[in-house]
């Protein structure tokens, strides 16, 4: 907002990331974020709207369709990494150089898989249909 940018919400938020970072297929981002599909569905929508992602059919499968950023919208990605930048500098000066990377290199480690905790009491959830 600082920026001029309308603010996004949390899930619009956590979609656009995952997307940056390679999620790409509507399905997958519910999966990830343990949401539904009509969900992810809607927030996709809003963004669409806003022209900040676009839905373009998937190469590898004609039935589906891939989420993916516009062309247009590089003045948000540019503002937003100039504010990662500075939020890294920031870092770097109160917890070193040296133990700044350090710490990137583990965060940019291969953690595995996400692991899926069920909520309690949500839908579908295996444990519920246990008891």
């Amino acid at each position: 907002m600082a920026r001029g940018w309308e603010r996004l919400s949390r899930p619009e938020s956590q979609v656009m990331l995952l997307v940056w970072s390679g999620t790409c297929r509507p399905i997958d981002i519910a999966r990830t974020l343990g949401a539904s599909r009509q969900a992810i569905n809607q927030t996709l929508k809003l963004l669409v709207g806003r022209n900040l992602l676009e839905l373009v059919p998937d190469p590898d499968d004609g039935r589906c369709k891939i989420v993916r950023f516009t062309e247009t919208d590089t003045g948000m990605r540019r503002d937003a990494l100039d504010v990662i930048g500075r939020i890294e500098e920031t870092l770097a000066e109160r917890l070193g150089n040296r133990n700044f990377e350090r710490a990137k290199q583990t965060l940019a480690m291969d953690w595995g898989d996400i692991p899926m905790f069920p909520i309690e009491g949500r839908r579908g959830n295996p444990s519920r249909s246990s008891k």
